[in-house]
């Protein structure tokens, strides 16, 4: 079994706003999560981002700072918000960040037209941040990265995975929720030490008529083969390949025993310890009706990189449910036994969340292979 030592960084929120999504860099006991704020009750309408800050390993953290690098700005009309998707070490405590910018008009609405994704330079010793430095695709759509998707490092190249809005299609059944429609694709990348990315070559498309499509792509090679988890709005979904170029048909997530996981519309990922493949992971079934799409607790198991099956007897709690939704988290691996991972209780309107002990806990997680 996995070791596993959580630690609260920070708790508390007046249930109008709470914080949410937390990503975590580390280097050495220099540890930072930073987070969203978003308005309870309006799905998506996030704000400022603050950080928590460590010096000794998580044993004490700061108050809730202001990040400087990611405060939002208005232009024509728009408000628009900045929230660092990854934070990848570049060496001597300088990390790369991908920055999604999300446009809203003064009603609430998202303005695609005006979403860009940017790459910069953080430095955790200098707590300095360089300038956004925005990067395009090269498609006519919406590109997101959100939540930490995960990235392959090979060399010089950074592979980095994406998923992009096509608002014309349909799914299946004739209609697509909220009007979104996605396929995931891998961008193959170069970084300079500024922070610019180049993008050089791009996958083919990973696609379902399933609504809402693939969406919070997460990428990780084990071994020789490339590994892809998927969301999507009936169920977690699995892909692998030699080639992160061409992508076979996804698998819907399941148990060894054939079972299907019971995770949908949330967002799974996988991380290699001690030679040992395992995903990250919420689902059904664990007396968990109350929870919003079923997203606590928060659990990771070994997965059959072969069959592309979770090993049932496996599972372990990674973060405790208490009520509130666990789904957005982030992975941060440290050495080859050595992960964190980070999560936010995501406090939800009118719900039984305060009477079973939620209290937007910041957690992060360290796991031992």
């Amino acid at each position: 079994m996995l070791k596993i030592n959580r630690i609260a960084a920070h708790e508390g929120c007046d249930w109008f706003y709470c914080w949410v999504d937390p990503k975590p860099a580390i280097f050495g006991d220099k540890i930072i999560l930073i987070q969203s704020l978003l308005e309870i009750g309006h799905p998506d309408c996030f704000s400022e981002s603050s950080m928590l800050r460590s010096l000794d390993g998580g044993k004490t953290w700061s108050d809730l700072l202001t990040v400087e690098g990611l405060r939002g700005y208005s232009r024509d009309g728009a408000r628009t918000k900045l929230a660092a998707a990854i934070y990848e070490p570049m060496g001597a405590g300088k990390f790369f960040v991908l920055v999604h910018s999300l446009a809203y008009s003064v009603t609430g609405e998202i303005l695609d037209k005006q979403n860009s994704t940017c790459g910069c330079v953080y430095d955790i010793n200098t707590n300095k941040w360089s300038g956004l430095k925005p990067f395009d695709l090269g498609f006519d759509k919406r590109c997101n990265i959100y939540s930490h998707p995960q990235i392959v490092r090979e060399n010089d190249d950074w592979l980095i995975p994406f998923y992009v809005h096509f608002p014309d299609e349909r799914g299946e059944k004739g209609y697509v929720p909220f009007g979104l429609m996605y396929k995931a694709v891998v961008a193959r990348c170069r970084i300079s030490p500024e922070g610019e990315v180049t993008v050089c070559e791009k996958s083919e498309f990973l696609t379902s008529k399933i609504p809402r499509g693939f969406c919070e792509p997460a990428l990780c090679k084990f071994k020789d083969r490339y590994f892809m988890t998927l969301r999507n709005d009936e169920s977690g979904y699995i892909a692998s390949s030699i080639d992160w170029r061409k992508w076979p048909e996804p698998h819907q997530l399941q148990f060894d025993d054939g079972q299907w996981l019971g995770n949908y519309n949330t967002m799974t990922k996988l991380v290699e310890l001690e030679g040992k493949l395992y995903l990250i992971y919420t689902r059904k079934g664990l007396n968990n009706d109350h929870v919003f799409r079923h997203r606590a607790p928060l659990l990771i198991g070994e997965m059959d990189p072969e069959k592309l099956q979770v090993i049932r007897s496996t599972e372990q709690i990674l973060i405790p449910e208490f009520g509130s939704r666990l789904g957005n988290f982030s992975v941060f691996k440290i050495s080859p036994d050595t992960a964190f991972v980070s999560v936010a209780e995501w406090a939800e309107p009118n719900s039984r969340e305060r009477e079973l002990g939620a209290n937007n806990r910041i957690w992060l997680a360290e796991i031992q292979g």
